[in-house]
């Protein structure tokens, strides 16, 4: 009987965040300097998030990210060093990606985090993207 409860309260502060002090996942993300960087000549700007609660086998990581759409005079790979700039400034390590932007690595508390800075130049759109690795 006692091993049936206490394998009912492990399995409520698992799956039900009972159990949880502090800041998720997702705040962590959310609330890393480099997340709060803004380019220069945005026109508009979205953001997508999810919290990483993907449901039992199928694992989704938490995830941030803030899409910019720049102006006509904005230079999209000044945005893209400006982001960079500001994730070096937060700390994270960044490597150069294949075709544009960036690749990052950061322990964030307990948080291994990536980060991806990139952009669609032909459509003047520039994006971060912070996650959680699974």
């Amino acid at each position: 009987m006692l091993v049936a409860a206490i394998a009912g309260l492990c399995a409520i502060s698992v799956f039900g965040g009972c159990g949880s002090s502090g800041p998720s996942t997702f705040d962590r993300l959310r609330d890393d300097p480099a997340a709060a960087t803004t380019p220069a000549g945005v026109a508009s700007e979205r953001v997508s998030e999810s919290s990483g609660n993907g449901g039992i086998g199928k694992p989704e990581p938490a995830r941030y990210r803030r899409t910019f759409v720049l102006a006509a005079d904005a230079d999209v790979a000044a945005a893209i060093e400006e982001l960079a700039d500001g994730a070096r400034a937060a700390g994270w390590t960044l490597e150069p990606r294949d075709l544009v932007g960036y690749n990052g690595t950061k322990q964030i508390e307990s948080v291994d985090a990536q980060l991806v800075i990139t952009a669609v130049e032909a459509e003047r759109t520039v994006w971060i993207e912070l996650s959680a690795r699974v």
